[in-house]
């Protein structure tokens, strides 16, 4: 069951023990586990890695395996479990059982024979191991007896269909069939945060003039009142198909000019993953966003805008180390607002495919092809292709680093010539994305990426984003401290000319903050950050802000 390789801490001891008549612990202990495991006992998150302490699953305990693989011993018998497995170990005076709530788990008597207890079924734990029967010598061969002489065969008379015969015994047939059972566990988590937020800059704006000159509403400041309520839902419909799923809502409210900013904004999620054998793999998903922008003043208000993503992804190994990996996504972008549909309404289809090799256990390397339409459904007519071409790397970069590198690069061409701009734009893009974690309570983070955005600012079709970000956490027993910093300027590629003044728009935007999080119980969690966010461009007089944000937030999660 167990693909990966398991750290043995004492398999060897126990089953010594099962045949000695060594008295057994009290409930299942963990044996031996993959590089680390997570799981939850009773609502307790318990973290196990290289060098971790031994740990013991209390008898009547409910256990749900979060990631990771491990191997688990009750009375000399040997449970493997592995990620999104859910059991309960009871204690009896006899044989003790095993109540699988979700997933499947091995089961590996003392005397061997193994077998499988999927959802929604118990299963007793066998007891001592029996001697196996003493060794027999075969006895002599028995002589064959005499042939017999053949008998002439008779063939009986052929029946006469009968369509009353068989109705009755279709009828008796289905008045003896069983009722079929379908046992499945959906485990359902509710969650809800509260904050509580000042913004000194709700608008983004630059400082208020000294002649009184405003730039849309001004500098305002105001308290911001946060509902955030959903649920997940995570449904396994086998060991290796399952089906995860959110909904989010979020309630926000405005002191300051409440009928300009309050907003209402919803996320549904849907992600189906099976894993098949042989590094055989595969990903369907649909990603809903129904939210707002942030206004502009108390006169130009939020805008309504939907996002929805669709998308797929197949992983197949041909061999131990060659990989395909090809994919598609399709994205819908919709604004309410007739104004911002006409410029932005749009749908984005990117597909293509991966290729590459397994170097190590846990990094692969690769070589990537893509296309991507872009095609504006309301009235703007700047429809394009592009070609994406690059190389990658993911897994393990290097020890105790984990995370991806991707570098494309990207001929984009619009579908008809256009007025201001070149037709054909050629540039790199690049995502990188590493954490280094030296040890379970640290971790240092670093992100950079080049991206292309499209706009609607002046004559310019898109920007350039280059972004680069750098944040650690330190978790303490119950208490996780976090700080990070980004940088990113925004390079707008055509000449704008405004208050007189032509140039080309740059933007660089500054943003850091810090945070710390305190669990004051396994479902509750109370937090306090401050993050600050500068932009300076070159028309400063329209797009420079400086804005503080302080929050406090209660988090509730079941």
């Amino acid at each position: 069951m167990i693909g990966r390789p398991i750290r043995i801490v004492s398999i060897l001891a126990a089953l010594a023990c099962a045949g000695t008549g060594v008295a057994f612990a009290q409930g299942l202990q963990i044996i031996g586990f993959s590089d680390s495991v997570r799981l939850r006992v009773d609502g307790e998150s318990i973290d196990l890695a290289a060098g971790s302490a031994g740990y013991e699953i209390p008898a009547g305990a409910r256990a749900t395996i979060r990631s990771g693989e491990a191997s688990l011993l009750a009375e000399g018998a040997i449970l493997s479990v592995d990620s999104g497995d859910s059991f309960m170990y009871v204690a009896a005076d006899g044989p003790g059982q095993i109540l699988v709530q979700s997933g499947e788990v091995s089961i590996t008597p003392p005397g061997g024979g193994a077998y499988s207890v999927v959802a929604g079924e118990f299963a007793p734990l066998t007891g001592a191991v029996h001697a196996a029967p003493p060794l027999q010598r075969p006895a002599a061969p028995t002589p064959e007896p005499a042939a017999a002489a053949p008998i002439p065969a008779v063939t009986a008379p052929a029946k006469e269909f009968d369509p009353l015969t068989a109705l009755a015994s279709g009828i008796e047939k289905l008045s003896k069939f069983q009722r079929p059972t379908l046992n499945m566990v959906v485990e359902v988590r509710p969650h809800y945060a509260l904050s509580e937020t000042y913004d000194s800059n709700i608008y983004l704006v630059p400082k208020d003039r000294a002649n009184g000159v405003k730039t849309g509403g001004g500098v305002l400041g105001s308290w911001i009142t946060t509902h955030d309520v959903g649920t997940k839902m995570h449904l396994p419909f086998s060991k290796r198909s399952k089906l995860d799923l959110l909904y989010n809502a979020q309630f926000v409210l405005y002191a300051t000019q409440p009928k300009a900013n309050n907003a209402v904004n919803q996320t549904l999620r849907f992600d189906f993953k099976h894993e098949g054998r042989r590094g055989t793999s595969w990903k369907l998903w649909e990603h809903y966003l129904n939210t707002e922008d942030p206004a502009f003043s108390e006169l130009v208000a939020r805008e309504r805008r939907f996002q929805n993503t669709v998308g797929f992804e197949y992983d197949h190994a041909r061999s131990r180390r060659f990989f395909i990996r090809p994919r598609a996504t399709h994205t819908v972008h919709k604004y309410v607002s007739r104004t911002l549909a006409a410029s932005l309404n749009r749908y984005e289809t990117d597909f293509g495919a991966d290729i590459g090799l397994r170097v190590q256990p846990k990094t692969r390397v690769f070589a990537s092809y893509g296309r991507r339409l872009i095609h504006y459904s309301a009235g703007r007519v700047i429809h394009s292709k592009s070609h994406m071409a690059g190389l990658g790397v993911e897994g393990q970069i290097a020890p105790r680093v984990t995370g991806s590198i991707r570098t494309d690069l990207t001929l984009r061409r619009y579908d008809v010539p256009v007025t201001v701009g070149d037709r054909s734009v050629n540039t790199f893009t690049s995502a990188l994305d590493l954490a280094y974690r030296p040890g379970r309570r640290f971790e240092l983070r670093f992100a950079a990426s080049r991206s292309i955005t499209e706009t609607t600012f002046s004559v310019n079709r898109f920007y350039v984003a280059n972004r680069s970000a750098l944040g650690a956490t330190h978790r303490f027993r119950k208490l996780s401290l976090s700080l990070d910093g980004s940088f990113q300027t925004d390079r707008y590629p055509e000449t704008t000319t405004i208050a007189g003044r032509s140039r080309n728009r740059r933007d660089d935007l500054y943003s850091g903050a810090l945070k710390a999080d305190y669990q004051l119980r396994p479902w509750l969690q109370m937090g306090l950050s401050h993050t600050r966010q500068q932009r300076h461009s070159v028309f400063a007089d329209q797009f420079n802000y400086i804005d503080d944000r302080t929050t406090l937030t209660v988090r509730m999660a079941f």
